[in-house]
């Protein structure tokens, strides 16, 4: 059972030789690799087996992590699973996948998945770490990323109240606070403080393109840092909050209509 075993100086702690809790990580891009370097630097004793496609990322991480493969079945057999892919990579793995496990994925958008583990009847908690810097896959690896960031945490119908719990205490060890909310309600918010602000950035950035790189002081670059956001984070965001996105963006523009400059 995982809660036995995530017990704060429980048999896990390092200094034991038993069991060790099987993590499975599944995908190793910004937010995996981190997790993966911050659970490293937890005082549980654990097993990290990371997933990913690049031999690259596999390779940088050989001394984090205990085993290492390219087939997320190998994920399966473990006792918690991170899905830390994009948006359509983690409802196709929701879609494929047999496991009785706990599944945490930490996508931004959680309406939608949350729907499809609950349609698979999945042992699943949605999670989103509010924490992140604009530097894509292994260049943005940082096991401090999540300290003192919200990790938000939306439980799924099939989950249980003790992994909610254990998953809280796990979730405290590389320094994060989590927070239980509703998926409506933090998708709402996330496209008004993440998702909208990206792609304002992207449409302002390209709007302003032809200006001068003189001309481009602190405030710009400050404007238009998010610009640098992946493109395949901006389609992650797109098809995971598509709808909140849009009802931001139309009340962002009548904002804009009431405080025209010409007023």
């Amino acid at each position: 059972m995982i809660g036995s075993r995530l017990e704060a100086g429980g048999p896990l702690c390092r200094q034991d030789a038993g069991a060790h809790l099987r993590i499975a990580i599944v995908g190793l891009g910004q937010v995996g690799g981190s997790l993966a370097l911050a659970l490293r630097k937890s005082k549980i004793a654990i097993e990290i087996i990371g997933i990913d496609v690049s031999s690259r990322r596999l390779r940088l991480l050989k001394e984090t992590l205990d085993h290492s493969s390219s087939n997320w079945k190998d994920a399966e057999k473990c006792d918690l699973i991170f899905l830390c892919m994009h948006f359509q990579q983690i409802v196709k793995f929701l879609d494929q996948t047999r496991t009785d496990s706990l599944l945490v994925d930490v996508c931004s958008g959680k309406e939608k998945i949350i729907s499809q583990a609950n349609r698979r009847k999945l042992r699943f908690i949605g999670g989103h770490p509010m924490a992140g810097n604009e530097r894509e896959g292994e260049r943005g690896w940082d096991a401090a990323l999540f300290d003192k960031a919200p990790f938000f945490l939306c439980p799924g119908k099939f989950s249980k109240r003790s992994d909610l719990t254990q998953i809280k205490k796990l979730i405290q060890l590389i320094h994060a606070n989590p927070i239980v909310v509703n998926p409506q309600q933090h998708d709402e918010f996330v496209a008004l403080t993440s998702h909208l602000p990206a792609f304002l950035s992207v449409a302002y950035r390209d709007f302003s393109n032809s200006v001068p790189a003189s001309f481009q002081g602190p405030g710009y670059k400050s404007f238009t840092r998010l610009a640098q956001t992946s493109p395949q984070l901006l389609k992650t965001f797109r098809e995971s909050n598509a709808r909140n996105i849009t009802k931001q963006w139309k009340k962002w523009l009548g904002v804009l209509k009431r405080k025209s400059v010409h007023r």
